[in-house]
């Protein structure tokens, strides 16, 4: 039997950033969310959205490190909201692009002193040096996804 399955919940890696991210949505949700009518992966993929013109849901999905089905449910949610839009490809007509609209920029530009408070609040127990050391281990566990 390995010993990580000895561990006690509380001390178990996957457990802790399970909870770390739980709390973070609900930070998020509490001064994000309820405000602007978003969810933390809408706001995630709008932001992919804005800042990468003319890109697909399969791209988008990669670059906030999501599947495909539960990105196409976001892109739904988040053109029904009308903060984004799709369109066909002129160049390639089976593939579909994404836009942020004007509402979809100006939410973005709306969140962000939120989203500043967000992560002060997730991280306001934690000293700057905790907070890079922090950032480092995660981009060890996550590393940015490869190029396309």
């Amino acid at each position: 039997m390995c010993g990580q399955s000895r561990l006690p919940l509380h001390v178990r890696p996957a457990f802790l950033l399970r909870r770390a991210y739980r709390v973070g949505v609900a930070i998020f949700d509490d001064e994000v969310g309820h405000r602007l009518d978003i969810t933390n992966t809408q706001y995630g993929m709008l932001m992919a959205i804005a800042s990468a013109p003319d890109v697909n849901v399969a791209k988008t999905a990669r670059l906030v490190g999501m599947d495909r089905a539960n990105a196409h449910l976001s892109v739904k949610n988040l053109t029904q909201k009308g903060l984004i839009e799709a369109s066909t490809d002129p160049e390639d007509r089976r593939r579909t692009v994404l836009r942020a609209t004007a509402a979809g920029r100006r939410l973005l530009r709306d969140g962000h002193s939120s989203i500043v408070r967000a992560q002060e609040r997730l991280l306001a127990n934690l000293s700057e040096a905790d907070r890079d050391h922090l950032i480092r281990i995660l981009k060890r566990l996550a590393p940015p996804l490869p190029k396309e």
